[in-house]
Formats: C-alpha cells, sequence, structure tokens
C-alpha cells in the first residue's frame, strides 16, 4: 500500500497535471497505455458522455528512443521494439529507455 501511495503521489504532481476546458461538440481523445484520467468530479455544469474507442494500428508502440537509435528508420524501429518484447533489453539508463545488445 505504501508503493501506492507513494506512485499516487508522484504522477498527481501538478507537472503532470493537464486539464481540458469543455467547449461544445469538443471530443477529446488520449492514450491509455501513457495516461491516466479522470473527470472532475465537481463539475455539474454539463453533461458528460463517455466513448471508448480502441484502436489497433497492427504495430507494437515504439518508443521515442528506439526511433532516435533507428535514425528515424520505422522499419528499424519497429525490429528494436520487439526485440524490446523478446527480452533483448540489456540496460536501462536514467531517463528509463532501454539498450539492447
Amino acid at each position: 500500500m505504501e508503493l501506492i501511495m507513494l506512485l499516487e503521489n508522484h504522477i498527481s504532481q501538478d507537472k503532470y497535471l493537464f486539464e481540458v476546458a469543455y467547449e461544445p461538440n469538443q471530443v477529446t481523445m488520449w492514450d491509455n497505455r501513457q495516461l491516466i484520467h479522470k473527470g472532475l468530479v465537481n463539475d455539474t455544469s454539463c453533461k458528460r458522455v463517455i466513448q471508448r474507442v480502441s484502436v489497433n494500428s497492427g504495430h507494437l508502440p515504439i518508443a521515442k528512443k528506439e526511433l532516435e537509435w533507428a535514425g528515424g528508420d520505422f522499419d528499424r524501429a519497429l525490429e528494436l521494439a520487439h526485440e524490446r518484447r523478446r527480452g533483448g533489453v540489456t540496460y536501462i539508463d536514467t531517463d528509463g529507455y532501454a539498450s539492447l545488445a
């Protein structure tokens, strides 16, 4: 429980928060793999409608560093992502990115 509280306190810092002000007919999208979201419980100014859509490109997600390591070559970056998934990661740097063997 202590670890969960530590993580929750870390991710809810102001520097990580982003608020979307409502506008008529607004559509807001986010990536659930990299974002935690919640509606404002005290906002009763309008009806909140949520429709979930899942989009699958058929590709494994590619980390920014993998694309950089591949020199912008998408196919090579995808190979690196597959290598990461297979467990070919040998080192995690201070930014949390994996270096491959």
